[in-house]
């Protein structure tokens, strides 16, 4: 079967088959269809429209996607190599574990859009779009995917602030091992129960992934989340850039040591709240 240009394949079940070197897709509409596990090698699918179409695990190499939507398709654990995918669309798009090794990405909008765990090895960036995506643990450029960037590019004894949340008793809200004073250093290594090393990566009981802080903005949305409560504690606090360990993959952050500079009233917002 001959695949011809400006054909609609919409909600179609396409899945597992192999298109190589004569299969001319351009203009072609997917919205809908089942791509899963197919392969396309040294095809045109300039102009496409892969809107919903489910991707996952597809195998796509030396393709010229150009010009092409991907609007909320899943394509997990799928592979783009060697691609023109310039100026394409993945709003929304699901495609964690993808792999763009040496692909042209540039002008893409990838906004909103989950790619965790996705390799970017060697493709062309410029211009891509990436305001609310998912990147965690990807190998992105650090100014692209990591929130605390800023600290890591200040010189370290550069005095950086941040917000702190607690609960009633003024210890942390998830891991509830240090309880803090306005006025006094805390140090992720003095725990309430007496000395317990750094330990970012260890398991269970023997972790200690420092003490987690964030933008005021994440942690009133946390404190909401979690109930509202006027009774827990805000903290807002400093630290040297040289003191932080590593990001959460989102806004929060974990650092060795910091000073508690000051409490403010959560009521204040929680006023705001109808109940």
């Amino acid at each position: 079967m001959q695949y011809d240009r400006n054909r609609n394949y919409n909600f179609q079940d396409l899945s597992g088959q192999t298109f190589k070197d004569t299969d001319d897709f351009d203009k072609c509409t997917f919205v809908g269809a089942n791509l899963s596990g197919c392969t396309f090698e040294n095809n045109y699918m300039r102009g496409c429209d892969f809107s919903n179409a489910n991707m996952d695990n597809i195998k796509m190499h030396n393709v010229n996607m150009r010009e092409s939507s991907f609007y909320r398709a899943t394509m997990r654990n799928g592979t783009m190599t060697e691609c023109n995918i310039n100026r394409c669309n993945f709003t929304d798009a699901d495609g964690r574990n993808m792999n763009f090794t040496d692909s042209d990405l540039r002008m893409c909008n990838f906004r909103n859009a989950m790619f965790p765990h996705t390799d970017f090895t060697n493709c062309w960036l410029k211009g891509i779009g990436m305001r609310g995506t998912k990147l965690e643990r990807s190998n992105l450029h650090e100014f692209l995917r990591d929130y605390t960037f800023e600290y890591k590019f200040l010189p370290p004894d550069t005095i950086c602030h941040a917000w702190k949340l607690a609960n009633d008793q003024g210890k942390g809200i998830y891991h509830p091992k240090i309880k803090y004073y306005e006025g006094l250093v805390a140090n992720a290594e003095q725990q309430d129960n007496g000395f317990k090393k750094l330990n970012p990566e260890g398991k269970g009981e023997n972790t200690n992934s420092g003490i987690a802080i964030a933008p005021i903005d994440w942690v009133l949305r946390e404190w909401n989340m979690l109930g509202c409560n006027p009774n827990w504690k805000l903290f807002r606090v400093s630290f040297k850039a040289g003191d932080l360990i590593k990001s959460e993959g989102n806004a929060k952050f974990n650092v060795k040591e910091m000073v508690v500079e000051k409490e403010y009233d959560l009521k204040q917002f929680y006023d705001q709240m109808k109940d």
